[in-house]
């Protein structure tokens, strides 16, 4: 699916803030090459067995992230990542990104790469502005897609967001635990929270998901209210043994004084 040019200039723009010295005019390029399908903007892939696959996601946001994510993380594109950081020429960061393992290091075939390749320079001339749309427009259009309402205050149920995370996570099934727990988080939220809560559009959902149960399970704010339950509680204890012992000094003393009261 070829991108309008307001969706180039959308995604090359979002790319620059999540890629370290990357330059407009040559993200525009690199989008301009993939222009992946399902808003994968650079064509991320995962494999099942030795198939090759492309990854669907929800917005154009959620492609960029996850290409960046991958692109800043990876060490196989560390060189690629120094080079673009090292330089604001547009042509020679492309020249770093096709050296790179990227597209299987096809760039040079790349009808978008090739003239940028052999020296010429990237043009630096402004685009148009993409045109404005709504928060959160192109992930309720994808909702559309799969059938679900897209009426900002619809409560998403479980088997929508069964459908919802397989389009955007499709190499993980059901009982799966990274699946049942994105499947999870998903079920109940409106669709204006799915769309628009921070973090939901940017990141794919079995990684937000993840996040969230570690950050659950290492959540350790709890010990401080335990600590002075079990603190009342230790104080309670040592008074009651206190007045016990209060109590009995004074029989203790007597038997102490008078041995002939146990005979």
């Amino acid at each position: 699916m070829a991108y309008t040019q307001a969706q180039i200039s959308q995604a090359a723009q979002l790319l620059t803030t999540k890629i370290k010295g990357l330059t407009l005019p040559a993200a525009k390029v690199w989008v301009t090459a993939e222009q992946g399908d399902n808003n994968n903007v650079l064509g991320v892939t995962y494999y099942i067995g030795k198939v090759q696959h492309l990854y669907t996601y929800l917005s154009l946001a959620d492609g960029v992230q996850a290409a960046a994510d991958l692109f800043n993380r990876n060490p196989a594109y560390a060189a690629a990542r120094a080079a673009v950081a090292a330089t604001t020429d547009p042509a020679a960061q492309l020249r770093a990104i096709a050296a790179s393992p990227w597209n299987g290091g096809h760039y040079a075939s790349s009808s978008a790469f090739a003239p940028y390749l052999s020296g010429q320079a990237v043009s630096t001339a402004p685009s148009p502005s993409p045109a404005s749309s709504t928060p959160g427009s192109s992930c309720a259009a994808r909702l559309a897609s799969l059938g679900v309402s897209t009426d900002p205050q619809h409560k998403i149920t479980a088997s929508e967001a069964a459908r919802i995370f397989s389009a955007m996570n499709p190499n993980f099934r059901p009982g799966n635990a990274i699946y049942d727990l994105g499947v999870g988080e998903i079920t109940g939220m409106t669709v204006q929270d799915f769309c628009n809560t921070p973090g939901i559009d940017v990141m794919p959902a079995p990684v937000q998901a993840v996040q969230k149960a570690v950050a659950n399970f290492t959540d350790w704010s709890w010990v401080p209210e335990v600590a002075v339950n079990l603190g009342i509680l230790g104080v309670g204890a040592g008074l009651v043994l206190y007045g016990i012992k209060v109590m009995l000094e004074p029989a203790a003393q007597a038997v102490a004084d008078n041995p002939e009261l146990l005979a």
